[in-house]
C-alpha cells in the first residue's frame, strides 16, 4: 500500500513488511502480529543523533516484534510468512509483553491526558489569582 492504508488492509492481513516506518509499531502493538523489516539503512533527520547514548526504541525492539530481513534476502519472506502461522502465538504473547513494557496508559490514556491538562489548567488558574 502507498499513501494512507485501509484499515481492512491492516487487520486482514497476516504480518506487514516495512523497512523503518513508524506505523510498523503501530501495527505490531495494535493486533499483535509481526512485521517483517528490510534492513534498508536509516533515515537519519537529524545529525546530532549519536550525542545520545540510547538505543532508539526502532532499533531495540525490531527483532522482538518480527524479522528482520536483509535487502540481499529477500527471496525468504515467502517463508518467513508461511512460518508465521506456526510461531504466531509466541510472537503474539512477546508483542503483548512488550507492548505492555513500553507503551503506557493503554486504554486509559484519554482520561489520564485530560486530568493532566485539568491539573495544569488549576495550576495555571492558582497562578494568576
Amino acid at each position: 500500500e502507498e499513501g494512507i492504508i485501509p484499515y481492512e488492509a491492516f487487520s486482514n492481513s497476516k504480518c506487514m513488511i516495512s523497512d523503518w516506518s513508524g506505523i510498523s509499531f503501530e501495527y505490531a502493538f495494535t493486533f499483535e502480529r509481526q512485521v517483517i523489516f528490510i534492513d534498508v539503512p536509516k533515515k537519519e533527520l537529524n545529525p546530532n543523533s549519536g550525542d545520545i547514548s540510547l538505543e532508539p526504541i526502532e532499533i531495540s525492539v525490531r527483532k522482538k516484534i518480527g524479522h528482520v530481513i536483509s535487502v540481499k534476502n529477500l527471496e525468504e519472506i515467502p517463508s518467513i510468512i508461511k512460518d508465521l502461522e506456526n510461531n504466531n502465538q509466541s510472537f503474539h504473547e512477546q508483542i503483548k509483553e512488550i507492548r505492555s513494557e513500553i507503551v503506557y496508559n493503554i486504554e486509559g490514556s484519554a482520561k489520564i491526558g485530560a486530568q493532566y491538562i485539568q491539573q495544569l489548567n488549576n495550576n495555571e488558574n492558582e497562578k494568576n489569582k
